[in-house]
């Protein structure tokens, strides 16, 4: 059986098709693979994560800022993909993507945010691992953030490594 690290491995592997695909038509894709499935996952997260924080209200265990927290995450995913898909992605899309590095810098700054609030949700969870005697609900819960911040790990890497750099070289193939 493979580890996680060996997953994480063999799915960026699986990815490199995504710098053969045309540039626009990857913008798109970005949008409809992980805008729309991120904004849907986070919503039902803190909604979930209100659920058994109203369960778990007097137990110790139960990490109290992990709902604040989740709503932070929340309103700063949907500023950043707002500001991709209002700005960056039109500028790809009119052939003016190599002029872009100002958003560019700005979206990568905020994946570095992303990667220090993922970091915060790690040592609040414990690595999101439930404690002994955790519900059902809460298992869950940390179940669907260890899946959600797999899949925004992957949304950054296919922006950084391959959406980023194709399009300030101005790549516009077709």
């Amino acid at each position: 059986m493979k580890s996680r690290t060996d997953m994480r491995i063999y799915r960026v592997a699986d990815l490199a098709p995504l710098a053969e695909i045309p540039l626009v038509q990857l913008t798109f894709l970005i949008e409809a693979r992980y805008h729309a499935t991120q904004r849907k996952d986070l919503r039902e997260l803190v909604e979930l994560a209100g659920r058994v924080e109203r369960v778990q209200a007097g137990n110790r265990s139960w990490p109290k800022e992990l709902g604040r927290l989740l709503q932070e995450i929340e309103e700063a995913t949907a500023d950043h993909l707002a500001k991709e898909e209002q700005v960056f992605f039109p500028m790809i899309r009119s052939g003016c993507g190599a002029g872009a590095s100002g958003p560019v810098q700005t979206m990568e700054r905020e994946h570095e945010d992303d990667g220090r609030a993922r970091a915060r949700l790690r040592d609040l969870t414990s690595g999101l691992v439930a404690p002994p005697g955790a519900d059902t609900a809460w298992r869950a819960l940390y179940l669907r953030l260890q899946g959600f911040s797999d899949e925004l790990m992957e949304h950054m890497y296919v922006e950084d490594k391959i959406l980023f750099p194709r399009a300030l070289c101005g790549d516009l193939e077709d």
